[in-house]
């Protein structure tokens, strides 16, 4: 039973396709011209030309259009960046506090410290820790601003770059600040001279 079904649905199947496909092919013998086309004139590719050049200016006159709309930011891309740039600033103000208290610690043990030489060492590598820590702070002094500059900016591109500096300053005292403070510690751990 089941393979006479299918033979049948098969076989009307295959009997619609071709009396859909006759159907197609007598509409286009109908509407398809029976006289032969002429090649087209010189006045006739000039025009042609004419009107894709006039097509292409259009687009490229609606994709600039495009460009310099999309450069400006949306509220939501604004709130996204906001939000992001702002955890990035969290995340430099606390690896400062952190390296500020081991700095604090560190000099509080130098003081303690008795010998001259290796004193001497640590407090020149501790007072590069300050200074680079010192850097990063005032690098993030005004990021809030200039955060709120760039999401409001009619070319955020130009103005990324300078955030990006901004964060990349601050980044780079940090890790200064931590290869002095490694410094300053090895030496206090571990003793060596100038001489």
């Amino acid at each position: 039973m089941f393979r006479w079904c299918s033979q049948n649905l098969l076989l009307s199947t295959s009997l619609g396709v071709l009396s859909f496909a006759s159907i197609a092919m007598a509409e286009v013998a109908t509407t398809t011209p029976t006289a032969t086309t002429s090649t087209p004139t010189l006045t006739q590719v000039e025009e042609r030309h004419r009107t894709i050049t006039a097509e292409v200016a259009e687009q490229r006159s609606e994709l600039s259009a495009v460009t310099t709309d999309s450069a400006v930011l949306s509220n939501t891309e604004r709130n996204r960046i906001r939000n992001l740039t702002a955890n990035i600033s969290n995340r430099h103000e606390a690896a400062i506090a952190r390296l500020e208290q081991i700095s604090d610690r560190t000099a509080r043990h130098l003081a303690q410290e008795t010998t001259s030489d290796t004193s001497q060492n640590a407090l020149r590598a501790l007072q590069a820790a300050r200074t680079a820590l010192q850097n990063a702070a005032t690098a993030l002094t005004t990021i809030d601003e200039d955060i709120h500059t760039f999401v409001y900016s009619p070319d955020p591109l130009a103005d990324w770059q300078r955030i990006q500096a901004i964060y990349g300053l601050s980044a780079q005292s940090i890790q200064d600040a931590k290869t002095a403070l490694r410094i300053a510690l090895n030496e206090l751990q571990y003793p060596t001279s100038d001489n």
